[in-house]
């Protein structure tokens, strides 16, 4: 036979965070407790929380992949374990001074801006590896460390600055979109913004400071040289030869390529008209809600 009990559902403010509300509402089960009777039982049926929790965890371990991913491919590409290094290093100083600033500016780690974060992972290593392979040049045509980090670093400057406010032109309009979505993704425009113009910043001072300090002061190759960077090598030169082969094919029916890629274009238009749309994608949070109705005054038999 079934238990009397009450339901009690316990709803936030509009401006109070879910999770917290939740866990000061569990954390205070305890008090509550002490002036109940023994053998009474207080428990949760249902917490939101969890699935907040559930999500903004596999988004940090999103974001961990995708750290050692960039790492990984940079080592690859590079075939240098300094260089490698000090891009490595370059990643979490960016979005641990992106924490900062959204400290400053009143913005939480949420799902939409831990997602910004995981876009932002791929996004902040471009101009640090545009000026440390222009370091990488004037290194190998002789000159000092010291030397070749001014100069590598002072002659890509303009171009990082102009790569990066084009990027943020494009995310900064989202914070005067009117209605809910304006109030959805401002936190991920934000979170890109700041990530974006700190690893500017990353990349015109802390990389060329490391370069001068991490780099050998000899001229020889800075690729390591070992059976796995070697093949790294080979594959990397197969790679650049098989698209300049390619490149010549395609620069000499230049016309063919274009109106192909007009073709394609005009053709793709319809499908966007059968994809459908939602004002949010479906979610699954791996739970379920059965509501039971029964007539006034029946017994309730135990399931």
């Amino acid at each position: 036979m079934g238990k009397n009990g009450v339901v009690v559902n316990v709803y936030r403010q509009s401006d109070a965070n879910v999770v917290s509300a939740a866990s000061d509402v569990i954390n205070g089960l305890d008090d509550i407790k002490k002036s109940l009777p023994n053998d009474v039982e207080i428990n949760v049926l249902t917490n939101k929380a969890d699935f907040i929790e559930q999500s903004i965890d596999n988004l940090l371990l999103t974001g961990l992949q995708a750290v050692i991913l960039v790492v990984l491919i940079l080592l690859a590409f590079l075939r240098s374990g300094r260089s490698a290094l000090i891009i490595a290093i370059s990643i979490p100083v960016s979005i641990i001074t992106t924490f900062t600033v959204m400290d400053f500016t009143d913005l939480s780690l949420n799902i939409i801006s831990l997602s910004g974060l995981t876009l932002a992972v791929g996004m902040v290593v471009d101009d640090a590896v545009v000026v440390l392979e222009n370091i990488f040049r004037f290194r190998e045509q002789g000159a000092d460390r010291l030397t070749a980090s001014i100069k590598g670093a002072k002659e890509v400057a303009v171009p990082v600055v102009i790569s990066t406010l084009t990027t943020l032109v494009v995310f900064l309009p989202i914070l005067f979109v009117p209605g809910i979505a304006g109030f959805l993704f401002r936190d991920l425009a934000l979170t890109i913004s700041f990530s974006l113009s700190i690893s500017s910043l990353v990349a015109l001072t802390l990389i060329p400071l490391m370069t001068s300090q991490f780099f050998k002061d000899s001229t020889e190759s800075f690729e390591a040289n070992n059976s796995i960077a070697n093949f790294f090598s080979r594959l990397l030169d197969n790679m650049e030869a098989w698209y300049h082969r390619n490149l010549d094919k395609a620069l000499n029916k230049s016309g063919l390529i274009v109106t192909a890629s007009v073709i394609l274009f005009v053709v793709s238009l319809p499908i966007f008209y059968l994809l459908g749309g939602e004002f949010f994608p479906r979610v699954d949070e791996n739970a379920f809600t059965l509501e039971v109705q029964r007539e006034p005054g029946e017994i309730t038999q135990p399931i």
